[in-house]
């Protein structure tokens, strides 16, 4: 992509040396479709984006986090139900929590965005061992939906530019505490919705591909 920036704008800089992923204006702009939940309501809903990877066990440690994290409260099954995008429920748990749904590969761009939009919570359910490198693009992809974030601290690997309890949510590597804190959460929403609302004027503000555009363009004009 910065090759391009001379042959897009007939200039270029020596201080432009890479350009990160912005996010998705179909994101930023989502409106349209149905809430995709309707059944499960009124339960909050807690997604978990973890496609099956074939050389990477990282979704697989986040998949088996959420269905510990669901363990945890399936006392609260009216109140809270955890949802997997990506993947089919796993063959070797004959009996999942009752909290529990895996959505499969959804069929469109639609259905996905309709899937992190509607969702209450994004949770980042990666223990420690998950080397989660690739977590901080469901978080952004959270983030950018105005979702509320719960991490682990694997979970934040890459987001340093935000903050426990100003942004987002970090909990202990534990299920125990990633439900206790889910939980306390759904009870109390709209008490958090001021960090969601704050995250989302970030990723506008920094990440966005206007933000990111105005950047190059300010660079350009010195």
């Amino acid at each position: 992509m910065v090759q391009g920036i001379k042959k897009w704008f007939g200039v270029s800089s020596d201080r432009i040396y890479c350009l990160g992923n912005g996010i998705p204006e179909d994101i930023l702009n989502f409106s349209g479709e149905p809430d995709p939940y309707q059944a499960l309501r009124p339960a909050k809903i807690a997604v978990v984006v973890a496609p099956k990877t074939f050389q990477f066990p990282t979704n697989d440690m986040s998949v088996a986090r959420s269905i510990d994290i669901a363990e945890c409260l399936t006392a609260h099954a009216q109140e809270i139900h955890v949802v997997v995008i990506g993947r089919e429920a796993p063959e070797t748990h004959s009996k999942l929590p009752k909290n529990l749904s895996f959505a499969g590969f959804l069929p469109s761009r639609a259905d996905f965005l309709a899937h992190l939009h509607y969702a209450d919570i994004g949770l980042l359910p990666f223990p420690k061992a998950a080397v989660a490198g690739g977590a901080r693009n469901k978080a952004m992809d959270y983030l950018a939906c105005k979702t509320l974030v719960i991490s682990t601290p694997e979970g934040m690997r890459g987001l340093e530019a935000f903050h426990h309890r100003q942004h987002l949510l970090v909990t202990e590597d534990s299920a125990a505490d990633m439900a206790k804190t889910l939980l306390a959460v759904c009870q109390n929403i709209q008490a958090y919705q001021p960090l969601a609302e704050a995250a989302f004027e970030r990723v506008q503000s920094d990440y966005s591909w206007a933000a990111i555009a105005q950047k190059v363009a300010n660079i350009l004009k010195q």
